[in-house]
């Protein structure tokens, strides 16, 4: 074949991509900036936007902040308002659960028994509440908090009582506790675990938390086994193994996420069984090729990582939606930044950079100061192994975080005492060094 042979035949081949019909199943970040950046980057067939929800896509961070504090009186960041979908040509199909997917016949078919055929189909399906088998959903006084409707519900529920019991230690029952607690309730946050964000922050970090939580009047017991549960005239008596007991008319499971990989399953399209998510090459793209992942349901490999991984964060979701867009339309981009998580917490703006705490040993210093006691402490911690800082924890300092950004993304050595050095702004110090 002859160079202006295969240019015609990649000509033809993009052509075809920009004017094929995509249909996405998912409306949270993932599904939402795919179907935004097909049509930055030109797309001009048909975007078919589908999800289980009655509402317009929205930003899902606030549900466990802003409106289980605020409930329907909330401002709900939208993602895509009505305006935005017209304007874009994007076909939304809210309530509709999509019950199969036919990959060879590349159709879906939902709860209705409507059925869209497609080109290519992303899979942006997130993950469900993982369950405990005693407190189900829908048991009186039980919540889990993972959509609009779930958080609205909640808030109902705590303007209407005065105590909540939070089991699970993680960002999510931490962001709950909170809420409650800046409501004025009575909090008792239980976990198994010996530690809060046991398996997602490192251990100064988890017992500078610790202390913020009790510090603000949170009851924290951690080491904690739920021995036995009962329900009687509207409380729950949850009794541990030390015997001591916990009543509490509401109790909120925050016992983390599985993610929602049915349809996939179903259609014969590769699980990663280490993790659970859907596979998918560093295009977003599964085992059967005009199908693509992305979001919180996907196992990818992580060039920071070194390894396959399966990411519940804002920001993975929002780049694995673009990079799925972009290779759909022939345009294959795998631009992956280093990790970057943030959260509100105990009256605090709590940001993460770089590796997870278990990736290696590190040694952790503090600049500033982050006492718990302080209305609003202001620090950084460094994680430092070698001169090389591989991660980093800002505690209501992101600009810090973003300074830093630099010597975390080019491993630039830094002696730790540098960093340590109030008297100097850190954007000057990190400015020296690169």
């Amino acid at each position: 074949m002859t160079d202006d042979c295969a240019h015609d035949v990649t000509e033809n081949i993009l052509q075809d991509a920009v004017r094929s019909k995509i249909v996405i199943i998912g409306t949270g970040h993932a599904g939402t900036t795919a179907a935004k950046e097909l049509r930055r980057l030109g797309h001009l067939g048909e975007i078919v936007l589908m999800g289980e929800e009655p509402h317009l896509p929205y930003e899902r961070p606030p549900l466990s902040k802003e409106i289980v504090r605020n409930g329907k009186n909330a401002d709900i960041p939208s993602l895509l308002d009505a305006e935005e979908l017209r304007r874009l040509g994007i076909r939304f199909k809210p309530s509709e659960k999509v019950t199969s997917l036919d990959a060879k016949a590349r159709t879906v078919r939902t709860e209705q028994e409507n059925t869209e055929t497609f080109d290519f189909c992303l899979l942006a399906t997130g993950g469900n509440a993982r369950t405990v088998a005693h407190w189900l959903p829908g048991n009186p006084g039980v919540h889990y908090v993972r959509r609009l409707d779930d958080a609205i519900r909640l808030s109902h529920a705590l303007s209407n009582t005065n105590s909540l019991a939070v089991i699970g230690a993680g960002y999510l029952g931490l962001e709950i506790a909170s809420s409650a607690r800046h409501l004025g309730l009575d909090v008792t946050l239980l976990d198994i675990a010996p530690r809060v964000l046991a398996r997602a922050a490192p251990t100064p970090f988890s017992d500078w938390v610790l202390a913020r939580l009790r510090q603000m009047g949170i009851n924290a017991r951690l080491n904690s086994r739920i021995v036995s549960s009962t329900h009687k005239n509207g409380l729950h008596a949850l009794t541990l193994s030390d015997g001591t007991v916990i009543s509490a008319p509401t109790i909120v499971i925050a016992a983390g996420q599985v993610p929602n990989v049915e349809l996939a399953e179903n259609a014969s399209i590769d699980i990663d069984t280490r993790n659970g998510g859907i596979v998918v090459n560093e295009f977003c793209q599964t085992s059967i090729p005009w199908i693509y992942a992305a979001g919180d349901c996907v196992s990818q490999f992580h060039p920071w990582y070194g390894n396959t991984a399966r990411l519940e964060s804002w920001q993975s979701a929002n780049e694995q939606g673009a990079i799925a867009a972009a290779a759909m339309l022939g345009l294959g981009t795998t631009q992956r930044s280093v990790p970057w998580f943030w959260t509100d917490i105990l009256g605090c703006n709590i940001q993460m950079l770089g590796a997870p705490p278990d990736a290696q040993e590190l040694e952790y210093v503090v600049r500033g100061n982050i006492d718990s006691k302080t209305e609003r402490p202001q620090g950084m911690l460094f994680g430092m192994q070698d001169d090389i800082v591989a991660h980093a924890l800002a505690v209501n300092a992101g600009g810090d975080l973003r300074a830093a950004r630099p010597l975390i993304e080019r491993k630039i050595p830094v002696r730790s005492e540098m960093l340590l050095d109030t008297s100097k702004p850190l954007r000057a110090i990190i400015k020296g060094l690169i």
